[in-house]
């Protein structure tokens, strides 16, 4: 049976770990052999307070880190601490993608082009470079640490991003990435 008290416990805000925790293997062995790191981002977080976000994907962008090494493997998970993320640790006060909106109603929220960059879309490590990137279709990629998964601030790649209007993210990267340029 299907239910919503079941379906909610998916969007419950996630818990940090930001120090990297060894885990036990529950079941089978990890190869030896197996070396190096999956990062995955995703929301994690769906409100502030007591309000909600009003959708799933306009929660703040959560980065994980599994590493496997010797046959073992660790995690370390945190919260990319976008400006939006920082602001609104005690109410919202941003316009999201999906629907969430700041005070004021539609008249405040209306000609409000300002959106929250929530960093929850995807994560990129970059070869040669010591961090990952957590990014958004419509905005900035933003740098976290890869061993620390710290943010570090909002990252031009080197002044190929190119700030423009909301939902316009102009790019001037050599394909494939090679780190020269």
């Amino acid at each position: 049976l299907w239910s919503k008290t079941d379906w909610r416990t998916m969007f419950r805000t996630a818990s940090e770990c930001p120090r990297r925790t060894p885990l036990d293997v529950v079941h089978g062995a990890i190869p030896a052999a197996l070396r190096g790191t999956a990062y995955k981002v995703g929301p994690g977080r769906f409100g502030v307070g007591s309000e909600d976000y009003a959708h799933w994907l306009d929660g703040d962008g959560y980065v994980f880190a599994l590493d496997f090494a010797d046959g073992g493997a660790t995690y370390c998970a945190r919260f990319v601490e976008t400006a939006g993320y920082v602001e609104e640790q005690e109410k919202i006060t941003w316009r999201t993608t999906f629907g969430t909106q700041r005070p004021g109603g539609p008249l405040a929220n209306a000609f409000d082009l300002k959106l929250k960059n929530p960093a929850n879309t995807n994560v990129l490590a970059i070869p040669g470079r010591d961090r990952v990137l957590a990014l958004w279709e419509a905005g900035a990629p933003h740098a976290l640490d890869m061993e620390t998964l710290h943010t570090v601030g909002v990252d031009s790649l080197d002044e190929r991003v190119v700030p423009g209007p909301p939902g316009a993210l102009p790019l001037d990267l050599p394909l494939p990435f090679t780190g020269d340029a």
